[in-house]
């Protein structure tokens, strides 16, 4: 399983650059704490998977969509499963922005965008 830490990384590094193709912007959609109770930006600190986020995510083009653990646990074990090799990567901090990209399509979408 991922940890806070490696997707914190993850995230940054999808959102900050990977996946600037079709993420247009986020926004803290929990009501159960503020993204300033966490350093800036609240994605990039790892105790902010820990509690029990949302960020809704601007997509170019299309609906938004929400993030959240459980879609995050899921998305994980179906890129696991589609992306074993990409997967390993992350887990031993050797992935690039290519991979935080398709990560986070699959914490987004699921693996029914990959089929």
């Amino acid at each position: 399983m991922i940890s806070n830490k490696q997707l914190a990384d993850v995230i940054v590094t999808a959102l900050e650059g990977g996946s600037n193709h079709f993420i247009g912007s986020i926004k803290y959609t929990s009501k159960k704490f503020k993204a300033s109770d966490f350093e800036a930006p609240a994605y990039s600190d790892p105790d902010f998977y820990g509690k029990d986020f949302e960020i809704t995510v601007e997509i170019v083009e299309d609906d938004p969509a929400t993030l959240d653990r459980a879609k995050i646990d899921d998305g994980w074990e179906a890129f696991v499963s589609h992306y074993p090799t990409r997967a390993a990567a992350i887990l031993d901090e050797t992935y690039d922005a290519d991979d935080a990209d398709i990560a986070i399509q699959f914490f987004l979408f699921g693996a029914y965008v990959y089929g």
